[in-house]
């Protein structure tokens, strides 16, 4: 298993430089063992998500999240506000299936 990359706040994360898009795209979010739900993607690139929920967790949970029709993606919890939460990909997308779901929800790209 490879070893989330270190974020020390959440500046590290709005600091980051690949390519993101602002959506209006649900996902599946579960932990391990839970029984999954649905969220609501504000953005994401090829390293993480920023996800709407009211689920409280702490950083540093390891979660799936289901995003498209894709298979789900192993993903840390790296920072919780009150109605968000940032997660980052244990392993990168790869760049097809990041141009899938840009092509999936062509109008959000910045």
């Amino acid at each position: 298993m490879i070893s989330p990359m270190p974020m020390d706040s959440d500046n590290d994360w709005e600091r980051r430089r690949d390519e993101r898009a602002d959506l209006e795209m649900f996902a599946d979010f579960r932990e391990p063992g839970r029984t999954r739900f649905r969220v609501r993607t504000i953005d994401i690139s090829r390293t993480g998500a920023r996800i709407e929920t009211l689920y409280r967790a702490e950083p540093g949970t390891h979660v799936w999240l289901t995003v498209a029709d894709l298979a789900p993606i192993e993903s840390i919890i790296r920072w919780v506000t009150r109605d968000m939460c940032g997660v980052q990909f244990l392993q990168p997308l790869h760049p097809s299936v990041f141009e899938h779901i840009k092509q999936k929800f062509p109008n959000s790209w910045r």
